[in-house]
């Protein structure tokens, strides 16, 4: 029920930000060179992913989704192949959501994500990366720089190759959620909801 819920909240959304997006506040994806944000999130075991300083001379990308978003889903495969194909090199793969631990945990035992997947909590990491129009994935270079922001769609062994050998690949920039307040706020129930169901248990 929540995934239809979830799917008829999306769709609204769209609509009406394509019938009102003259007067649709402006925001920006993160631009390319910026340093990376603090992300504040704990893996599954509980322990935080590791700071952007551990992280210095390695290529980074940070996907952001929830368990109800079908598109975020659909990519598994597609991170699951990169993460194997670069396994023994300079390449790290998070996967953030605001879901609690034990609820994702189950739904990675019935959908395999070989990402390190963490849990931003307080959305600080959400709110820091514009990060709303889930599914989202970013990508910093050895130096902790942006690289690019794009739907998992348009990621590919390309253009991580390319950020490997220090080069700014081409990337299709993603489309910034036009109302990340409401998303927020939406995000916010779902977490909500899902955190009752796992107390009531």
């Amino acid at each position: 029920m929540r995934t239809q819920v979830a799917t008829l909240f999306v769709a609204g959304l769209i609509a009406i930000s394509v019938a009102f997006a003259s007067d649709a506040p402006k925001t920006q994806v993160l631009p390319v060179g910026v340093p990376a944000p603090r992300l504040r999130a704990l893996k599954l075991d509980g322990q935080p992913i590791p700071l952007w300083n551990a992280l210095r001379g390695k290529v980074v990308i940070v996907g952001f989704w929830a368990t109800w978003c079908s598109p975020c889903v659909a990519a598994f495969p597609k991170f699951n192949a990169l993460v194997a194909r670069y396994s023994s090199q300079e390449v790290e793969f998070f996967s953030i959501t605001y879901e609690p631990a034990n609820a994702v945990n189950g739904f990675v035992q019935k959908h395999p994500l070989l990402t390190t997947i963490a849990v931003d909590d307080d959305f600080s990491g959400f709110r820091a990366y514009n990060a709303w129009g889930i599914p989202v994935a970013y990508i910093f270079d050895r130096h902790g720089k942006l690289a690019g922001v794009m739907h998992p769609d348009e990621l590919s062994s390309d253009i991580i190759d390319a950020v490997l050998d220090g080069r700014t690949p081409y990337v299709k920039p993603a489309t910034p959620w036009s109302d990340p307040q409401g998303a927020e706020k939406y995000f916010k129930s779902l977490q909500k909801e899902m955190k009752d169901s796992v107390t009531a248990r």
